[in-house]
């Protein structure tokens, strides 16, 4: 059964006839296509549905018209039900450092102006990212950048980070050549987990230079690795922001060559006003980051 002529049939069944269902049919349609239409529909059917003059209902016309009717009448309710959910909701997908250590204080100051919001966040990287926006599963990614953004996309780099050792201020390396210098005879290492971006370019600057580090110690939060660093567990991986000094008691060493990355905002070429909004408030947190 063709579903577009089954609405021809249920605005002509409630309208009481085909020339006055034509002012209830929500977009153009002349009355030779609705007459010709319903025919198919009757033809497939092996049915009469209704009789033209005087207009009447059949006992199976009857039967079809109550079971569409539920269906097309709640439809604009379910519209205005759908359209109202959407206008407060809000799917955030980003890599976990940004879930962990910079949502939490962005979302308190989003949300506190909007107690309708119903927000939803999952952990994801540039590639799942973008196949989310395309399912339209999420409204907007907060995740590394490499490459230009998939079709249908938009992307705006947010801060640029570099990867560096975390060493406490009284420690005997004063660069991180010096340190290396001491391979294999190297302290104990403390990073994220394999698969976050300043571990990613990390083990790919020691690869280039052949050498074998293995992590001591995995924590899965920047505050973790200061503390396990202080209390001497090793020297510790981190992600540096543009203009951020060392935590206090503890010194960066830089990492000769290696590159740094870029985290960004990726989003559907069509936003909501409530997408637009979060990603001026992403932005206005960022700002100075890309030094």
């Amino acid at each position: 059964m063709n579903i577009h002529h089954l609405e021809l049939f249920h605005h002509v069944a409630e309208a009481g006839g085909i020339t006055p269902a034509l002012r209830r049919i929500p977009y153009g349609i002349g009355q030779p296509a609705v007459s010709a239409q319903i025919q198919k529909l009757e033809a497939e059917l092996g049915l009469t549905l209704f009789r033209r003059r005087p207009f009447a209902l059949t006992p199976e016309g009857r039967k079809l018209a109550d079971f569409a009717r539920p269906f097309f009448s709640g439809l604009p309710e379910i519209e205005r039900v759908l359209t109202e959910d959407g206008r407060h909701r809000l799917r955030v997908g980003a890599i976990p450092s940004i879930l962990r250590d910079y949502l939490p204080e962005i979302l308190q100051k989003f949300t506190s102006r909007r107690p309708q919001l119903h927000l939803e966040l999952r952990e994801t990287d540039q590639r799942e990212a973008l196949d989310l926006l395309a399912r339209q599963q999420i409204d907007l990614a907060l995740t590394e950048l490499s490459g230009r953004a998939g079709q249908g996309c938009e992307q705006r780099v947010l801060a640029r980070v570099e990867p560096v050792l975390l060493v406490p201020v009284d420690s005997p390396w004063e660069s991180s050549e010096e340190l290396l210098q001491s391979f294999p005879r190297l302290p104990p290492l403390i990073s994220y987990r394999e698969e976050e971006s300043a571990v990613r370019h990390f083990r790919r600057f020691l690869a280039e230079r052949k050498i074998h580090w293995p992590t001591r110690l995995v924590v899965n939060a920047a505050d973790l690795v200061k503390i396990y660093c202080q209390r001497g567990f090793g020297v510790g991986v981190y992600a540096r922001l543009p203009n951020t000094p060392a935590p206090p008691g503890f010194r960066f060493l830089s990492l000769p060559g290696v590159s740094r990355f870029e985290i960004g905002a990726l989003w559907t070429i069509q936003p909501t006003p409530l997408t637009q909004a979060f990603l001026s408030e992403v932005e206005a947190r960022s700002r100075g980051l890309l030094d």
